[in-house]
């Protein structure tokens, strides 16, 4: 009977092909947040796995169907899912999960975000970008001026909390990815 973690594995082995995304079970664990080892000790052992383990790989894959992963039932991708990175040829396309409304309407809270790497010096003013800071957060903003050595970002909502913009000094920026598509919830 094949088990939640042989499941797991055949989606690692999909994303291997499909995405390149992630090379191996240690870079699949590592993009979730897993311990190192985690799919080998639960091949080792029953094989489940545990809602809070299923919570920490649905945050960078949106796309895997929980019901297939479970239970075996239906497809290992949800449904309508078809990847940016499949429409668009594009084997560089991550997806990221919109965290607030700073940028409504043009970005929900909720909506998986297509990304995809930019030359730090082909930043283009007027488009949305992913911002990756050093504590691993991530907020989407439009760039309106670029500098040498800083960014104005602006945020599209004009709620007072997300004030008239934000001056980020490039050194203390992680990485940067233009967003190249939204996908809406509309649960």
């Amino acid at each position: 009977m094949e088990r939640a973690i042989d499941r797991l594995l055949q989606f690692i082995e999909y994303l291997k092909k499909s995405e390149g995304e992630v090379k191996n079970a240690k870079a699949f664990e590592e993009k979730c947040g897993l311990s190192n080892g985690y799919i080998a000790n639960s091949k080792k052992s029953n094989g489940s796995i545990g809602s809070d383990m299923i919570a920490k790989i649905l945050s960078p894959f949106p796309q895997l169907n929980v019901e297939w992963l479970c239970t075996g039932r239906g497809d290992m991708l949800k449904q309508g899912m078809v990847f940016f990175s499949e429409l668009l040829g594009n084997k560089n396309v991550n997806i990221e999960i919109a965290r607030d409304n700073a940028m409504f309407p043009v970005i929900e809270q909720g909506n998986m975000i297509a990304v995809s790497q930019e030359p730090e010096n082909e930043l283009i003013c007027g488009q949305v970008y992913a911002i990756y800071m050093p504590d691993d957060s991530v907020f989407f903003r439009y760039v309106s001026k670029v500098e040498p050595t800083k960014i104005l970002m602006v945020a599209a909502n004009r709620e007072p909390q997300y004030g008239n913009g934000q001056e980020l000094n490039k050194k203390k920026i992680k990485e940067i990815k233009r967003v190249i598509g939204v996908v809406k919830s509309f649960l």
